[in-house]
């Protein structure tokens, strides 16, 4: 592995982006529901963060 390709791969970044998925077909033909129950935390409040800034996303 040459340095540049090293280089790329030890980078440790301060932004992460989680994509779930596109949910809006299954909720149109009720493969899914949204639930009125609230979640709760969906992380525990003890978890040290791995990025200064995580984005989750889904289309819905």
């Amino acid at each position: 592995m040459s340095a540049s390709e090293e280089a790329k791969w030890a980078c440790d970044p301060d932004i992460s982006f989680n994509y779930l998925g596109q949910f809006d077909q299954d909720l149109e033909h009720s493969a899914l529901r949204i639930s009125p129950l609230s979640t709760g935390e969906a992380i525990s409040g003890r978890r040290q963060r791995a990025s200064a800034l995580e984005c989750n996303g889904m289309i819905a």
